[in-house]
Formats: structure tokens, sequence, C-alpha cells
């Protein structure tokens, strides 16, 4: 393009016949068809929750959901979630109820649904409290496994700790757990048994009461050793002589086998 050069005019919009179809100045006016994707990508969440079911009418009625608006119209905390998010969430934190902090990360994705009138998040309807623990039952009932019934949960419902809760629900589950992959435990590796006294001495570092003690115990016997430090500060210079100690006394032995330590 260097070979050339170019000179800039400007010419009038109406003037320009060679403007595509992004130019400001389109040809003709809008069809019906040309408006069809202009309007809100909004979803009612009695659409969403209802679609989420395959071959759901969306006309029909849902009895859950319907269960849902006529408890968070008389639930305190929906009442005042419902004023804070129509006059505007405070600048800092500290300044809503305790009830109402746990909505403080998703501040920005409440509104009002303007069919139904309930509080979504999205395209998620917000449960209150007192149905939380029906929804997580029911839930429950498909025996998925924990991130099957988040991904099922996450497509139409939200409360504070959603997740969480059903991480909690599903592990105490029988049928849940029984569905899950199986895991072979890790094999144990023992060692030889000791074949004589102080051969093998287990060691461990403990405190009681504000006391640190280190506790020897002698593997064929079993004898306790409890070496007591007065001073709250342990270095490893203080456990390697409290060690030494037993050692003179009993011999030093051939494994000593601690949690690690200072």
């Amino acid at each position: 393009m260097q070979r050339y050069a170019f000179t800039a005019r400007w010419i009038p919009g109406k003037e320009n016949l060679d403007s595509d179809a992004l130019s400001r100045a389109p040809i003709a006016a809008a069809t019906a068809q040309d408006e069809l994707a202009e309007g809100a990508s909004f979803v009612p969440p009695r659409i969403t929750l209802l679609c989420a079911i395959d071959g759901s009418d969306p006309t029909v009625i849902d009895p859950v959901l319907e269960r849902v608006k006529a408890a968070a119209a008389t639930d305190p905390v929906m009442k005042e979630l419902r004023e804070v998010i129509l006059n505007g969430f405070p600048n800092e934190k500290c300044n809503l109820s305790l009830a109402l902090r746990p909505f403080w990360c998703v501040r920005h994705d409440l509104a009002i649904d303007g069919e139904d009138g309930m509080i979504v998040m999205g395209a998620r309807v917000v449960i209150l409290k007192a149905l939380q623990s029906d929804l997580l039952r029911d839930l429950l009932k498909m025996h998925q496994g924990t991130t099957k019934l988040r991904q099922r949960a996450r497509l139409s419902v939200f409360w504070p700790n959603m997740d969480a809760e059903i991480v909690s629900l599903a592990g105490a589950c029988e049928k849940c757990t029984s569905r899950l992959p199986s895991h072979p435990p890790e094999p144990l590796r023992p060692h030889e048994p000791a074949s004589r006294p102080f051969e093998q001495i287990h060691a461990v570092l403990c405190q009681l009461n504000g006391r640190h003690f280190l506790i020897q115990v002698d593997a064929f016997s079993g004898w306790p050793h409890v070496a007591y430090f007065p001073d709250a500060r342990i270095s490893a210079k203080k456990v390697i002589n409290a060690a030494r100690e037993l050692f003179i006394n009993v011999g030093v032995p051939v494994q000593n086998w601690s949690d690690g330590g200072p």
C-alpha cells in the first residue's frame, strides 16, 4: 500500500451511497423481522424453572414457584431485601443488617422480576430461609452426587452458601456416596517390629495447658519417657538435648520415629 498516495476527503452520510451494513444511514426502515433480536434478553424465572424440566409447558402454574412467591411476600428478610434492591445497596457492607450481609457479594446481580415480582439473581429465584431445607430434600431425591446436584440447583435457585449446604447434604446421603467412583484405600506400609527393648523409639512433641513436653515411647515394651520444657520457646537444640538424656541411660536406638518438629 505504500506505493499509493491517499487523499482523505469528507463526504456527507446521505451522499455516501457505498456504505456497508454497519453504516448509520440505513437504506430502508427496519422491518418486524429486523427487530426480533432487539428485545430484552431477560427470561422470567417462571419460564426458567419450568423449562428446566424437559417437556414442561411454560403456561402451566408451578406449585413450588407459587409457594416460594407466597412465602416470600410475608418473610421479613425478603421484604427488607426487596426494599434494599429498590432503593439501592449502601456503599459499605457494615451498613447492611446482619440478615442481608450474605447477599453483599451478589448485590449487583439481584433484581425484582417484572412479571412475577419475585427477587431473582439473573435467571435464578432467590429462596428464603424457611423453604431452603424443603428444596434441598427434594433436590437430594435425585441421588446424583454433589456435582450434579449443584449443577441442577444453579439452573433455577439461589441462596447464600447454597453450594456448601448441598455438598454437606450429599456427603451425608448413603445413596449418593454409594454411587461414587470406588477409590481403593492407600495400603499401609508398616515397618519391621522391634526385636529388643529400645531398638525403636517413637517420639512426639506435645503441649498441655501451655506447657511443652517431649514424649518418647519404646516400641518393644511401650515404656514412656516424658521430658518437660520449662521454657515456652522450643528449639531443635533443646529437643536434641532432651532426647540425648534418654539415649545416655538406655542407649542409642537403631530407629527413631517422629513427626518432625523444630
